[in-house]
């Protein structure tokens, strides 16, 4: 391999590692967009769940106090009925029937009181967790602009780069690219310089007699990790 297109091969190599590092920032950025997307919507759906149970304790205190209204009137209804009475056990009848519904309004009552108290400390809880949970969506909405502004520009840029890999990519044999590509989708680092003697990625010791090959443009594979070695700088490999 002539020296412009040894040259061009490393240009593209080179590229390709720079164009990696941004798709995979790219990537980065996409999963915490939707980590971010994941947590806010986790935060909506506690904010509603609370609101939900805020529905059915108002709805236990409604139920509780329309009991307690019904009790009343049933009550004045039967003291009503005391005042009509025509004998004493007619009276003792009625009067029992006051007494059972005034013990089902203590029942009620206390009922009353324990759903009140549960609803408060709900609204209290709810008035402080949905507060605290909406900052954290303001704050979540914020990092998500300046993300999605991110990843816009970072698209862009891939986008450009990929346009300009296919110009250096004409520039290299379609036998090599093969190789290349093959190898590429093997391992991050397909392409590697020999450094010391040795295989920069592995560190195999390169025979002599392949040094001297790739010193004179030769690509060749690695023989312990089967990466594409050639020599950047013979300086560097002594």
């Amino acid at each position: 391999m002539n020296e412009q297109l040894l040259s061009s091969f490393i240009n593209l190599v080179t590229f390709d590692k720079t164009l990696l590092a941004l798709e995979r920032e790219v990537s980065k950025t996409r999963e915490t967009i939707n980590l971010l997307r994941e947590q806010k919507e986790h935060l909506i759906q506690q904010i509603d769940a609370e609101k939900n149970a805020l529905v059915v304790l108002r709805k236990e205190v409604d139920g509780c106090e329309l009991t307690m209204k019904l009790l009343d009137d049933d009550e004045k209804e039967k003291k009503k009925r005391l005042e009509t009475v025509s004998n004493a056990k007619e009276y003792a009848a009625v009067k029992a029937e006051i007494g059972q519904v005034q013990e089902k309004q203590r029942e009620i009552e206390q009922a009353i009181i324990d759903s009140w108290g549960r609803l408060e400390a709900a609204q209290k809880k709810q008035s402080l967790g949905q507060e605290i949970a909406v900052k954290k969506i303001n704050e979540i909405d914020e990092s998500l602009s300046l993300l999605e502004q991110k990843l816009s520009s970072l698209t862009r840029d891939v986008n450009e780069q990929t346009a300009e890999r296919k110009r250096l990519e004409v520039l290299v044999p379609e036998e090599l690219l093969r190789d290349y590509h093959q190898m590429r989708g093997r391992v991050a680092d397909p392409v590697v310089p020999v450094q010391y003697g040795s295989c920069s990625a592995c560190f195999y010791s390169v025979p002599a007699q392949e040094i001297a090959l790739l010193k004179s443009g030769v690509l060749l594979p690695c023989k312990s990790c089967y990466r594409i070695l050639y020599i950047q700088d013979e300086a560097a490999e002594q």
